[in-house]
């Protein structure tokens, strides 16, 4: 951080200073972008570059008593079955990754529908699943079936007694939003995790506006640290809460709507 120099001259060790030698709003802007473009700080199997800077909004009494009670619940999460299953760590993993803390945010939410975007391998839907309420269910939506997802760790039993559906709809579209509009309104929990880069996120948002999150408290946003998403975070004018020490290292956002 540059120092502040007072208007006026101080004299030490035979040196003068003046206001003069302050550097200028130009100069500490260019020194902090060129910094993004030398050596990366730190090293790890996966960098991401990111940026710093005040919030724009604070959470809710609601937002803290939720994450402070998924939080606590997220430590005796096990999911080691679903590491096995798809044979790497990171379902299991926490903080770090978030499958814990989702499936802590629907044990304490006890959520009757829950929306999913971005089926993906389907680890976070079946996570999320095994904290649902007997009567609950999760709609999980892609482009993609999940018979035909690089990676995919879904079998067919993970869909009988109907507490798992996957839809092909673009919700980021009018068509998606006003075709689903229904299990949108029904929904109490909606984690989104697509495409990451905030144009697609901004058009999430304006879907959920049109067709109005009637039952919807909370909205988990992934990833709202990478670089794409910064702005889109910055943006939400609603009560949020950046909960990424608890969730996933690239980001995990907590916003309001109910």
């Amino acid at each position: 951080m540059a120092a502040r120099i007072s208007v006026g001259t101080t004299a030490r060790r035979g040196l003068v200073c003046t206001a003069a030698m302050a550097p200028s709003p130009l100069l500490i802007a260019a020194r902090r972008r060129l910094a993004l473009l030398g050596p990366w700080p730190i090293a790890a199997g996966h960098v991401e570059p990111s940026l710093i800077a005040p919030d724009t909004g604070g959470p809710s009494d609601l937002l803290l008593d939720v994450a402070l009670r998924a939080v606590d619940s997220a430590r005796s999460v096990d999911l080691g079955w679903l590491s096995d299953r798809s044979r790497d760590r990171f379902p299991d993993v926490w903080p770090g990754e978030h499958y814990k803390l989702l499936t802590a945010l629907v044990s304490v939410l006890s959520p009757q529908t829950v929306v999913e975007i971005g089926t993906a391998t389907g680890m976070s839907a079946l996570a999320m699943k095994t904290a649902l309420p007997e009567n609950g269910k999760i709609v999980t939506f892609d482009l993609v079936p999940w018979r035909d997802y690089p990676g995919g760790v879904l079998r067919d039993d993970d869909f009988a007694g109907g507490q798992l559906e996957q839809r092909l709809d673009d919700l980021s579209t009018p068509a998606g939003w006003r075709a689903n509009a229904d299990v949108l309104r029904r929904a109490e929990l909606i984690f989104v995790d697509a495409k990451h880069d905030g144009a697609q996120e901004r058009e999430f948002l304006r879907g959920f506006d049109e067709v109005g999150l009637a039952n919807a408290r909370i909205v988990v946003f992934d990833d709202i640290r990478v670089w794409g998403m910064l702005a889109f975070w910055q943006e939400i004018d609603r009560p949020k809460l950046d909960l990424t020490s608890f969730g996933h290292w690239s980001g995990t956002g907590l916003v309001e709507y109910g």
